[in-house]
C-alpha cells in the first residue's frame, strides 16, 4: 500500500506534458511549426503514384532544387536507406510540427540538390513503397511548400503561391489529378 501512495504522489506532482512525454508522446511543442494553412485556398493533388515517380517529377515543383529540404516523419524499414539518411540529414532550418504523436518516431530533414535526389531515386528504386516513412513534406526555409501525410496514400497539398504552371507540371508528371481548394472559411482569395 505504501508503495502505491508514493506512486499517486509522484503522479500528481508530475505535470500532464512530462507524463506523455514519459509514455512516449511527442510534446505539443515538436507538434507546432511550418505547415500549409488550410485557411486560404491551396492546391489540392490526388491520385496514386510510386515513390519513385514522385521523386523524379520533383524537379518540375521545386526550382532550383537546392533551396529546399525534404521532411520525413517515420521509421524508414530499410537498413540501406535507414544509413543513407543519417549520412545525409542536416539539423533542422525550421519547426515541422509532428504528425505521430504516439509512438514518437524519427524525423529527418535533408537538403535537396539534384545528386541528393538521383540517390534517393536509385535506393527507391531497390525498395517497395513506402519505406521512408509516414509522412513526407518539402519545405524552404520559413515556408512549407509540399504536405504529404500518408504519403502514397492520402492526397497532396500544396502551398497556395505555388505558380499554377508548376503545380500542374508537378501533377501532370506524377498522374494526378489537380484542384484549388477553398479555404476552410469558404472565402475565395483571387475574387
Amino acid at each position: 500500500m505504501g508503495a502505491r501512495v508514493h506512486f499517486d504522489v509522484r503522479l500528481r506532482k508530475m505535470s500532464l506534458e512530462s507524463f506523455l512525454r514519459r509514455l512516449g508522446v511527442a510534446p505539443s511543442s515538436e507538434r507546432q511549426g511550418l505547415s500549409i494553412s488550410r485557411e486560404v485556398q491551396h492546391w489540392k493533388l490526388d491520385g496514386e503514384t510510386s515513390l519513385v515517380n514522385f521523386l523524379r517529377a520533383l524537379p518540375k515543383l521545386l526550382d532550383p532544387l537546392d533551396q529546399f529540404v525534404l521532411f520525413l516523419e517515420g521509421e524508414p524499414n530499410v537498413e540501406d536507406l535507414e544509413h543513407w539518411i543519417r549520412n545525409n540529414q542536416t539539423s533542422p532550418i525550421d519547426q515541422i510540427p509532428r504528425s505521430v504523436i504516439w509512438p514518437r518516431c524519427k524525423v529527418s530533414h535533408i537538403p535537396l540538390s539534384d545528386r541528393v535526389l538521383q540517390e534517393l531515386v536509385d535506393l527507391a528504386l531497390q525498395f517497395e513503397d513506402p519505406a521512408l516513412g509516414y509522412h513526407l513534406h518539402l519545405y524552404q526555409p520559413g515556408r512549407m511548400v509540399l504536405e504529404w501525410y500518408d504519403a502514397l496514400g492520402s492526397p497532396i497539398v500544396l502551398d497556395p503561391q505555388v505558380p499554377s504552371s508548376a503545380a500542374h507540371r508537378f501533377t501532370d508528371a506524377i498522374g494526378f489529378t489537380i484542384e484549388k481548394q477553398p479555404s476552410e472559411q469558404g472565402c475565395d482569395d483571387d475574387a
